[in-house]
């Protein structure tokens, strides 16, 4: 697992938690498969103790969590600046202002490195890929778009829009609902 991966699972749990702090011991699972905490989706078995807390300590540097000792126990709690970089990865119907973020281009082949960059920049800006070319998202964040668009001058070959609905949302709602933990 990626540590950018391992990183947002972490700041997802903290943030998702009543206190907004958690203890990574509790994330792990022990010798006997059990694990000593209740995090739904917790940590997968396969990052290691010392992957995570190497997340811990970067987000810790990066202002996202702040460590917290408290009767012997180390708990990282979230900042202000972690639940914000969190927040768009967490959606909830509830506080959505349900308008679609759409995203459509057609790059061509010989700029094919930055139509791949495209993607992964879409994807880490919680959109989800609806066919190829076609990105949608419910959260406000066409601003990175709109900053790549004007970097890279793809004006000619990309498109993005907001829209107040989408026929079958519901199949897409589910798709971020998956992401969330």
């Amino acid at each position: 697992m990626s540590q950018e991966r391992t990183g947002e699972i972490i700041l997802k749990i903290a943030a998702k938690a009543i206190d907004g702090s958690l203890e990574l011991a509790a994330c792990f699972v022990d010798q006997k498969g059990l694990r000593k905490g209740d995090y739904l989706n917790g940590l997968s078995d396969k990052v290691s103790k010392n992957a995570a807390l190497k997340a811990a300590k970067r987000l810790q540097e990066k202002g996202c969590l702040e460590k917290v000792e408290k009767n012997g126990i180390t708990y990282y709690k979230i900042t202000e600046f972690g639940r914000n970089s969190v927040e768009k990865f967490l959606f909830d119907r509830k506080t959505w202002d349900h308008k679609w973020r759409v995203v459509v281009f057609g790059i061509p082949e010989e700029r094919k490195n930055l139509r791949e960059r495209l993607r992964r920049t879409l994807k880490n800006s919680g959109f989800k890929q609806l066919q190829r070319s076609v990105w949608v998202s419910p959260f406000n964040v066409l601003d990175r778009v709109e900053k790549l668009v004007d970097y890279h001058d793809l004006h000619e070959c990309m498109w993005y829009f907001l829209s107040d609905s989408i026929k079958n949302d519901e199949i897409i709602i589910e798709r971020f609902l998956e992401k969330t933990i």
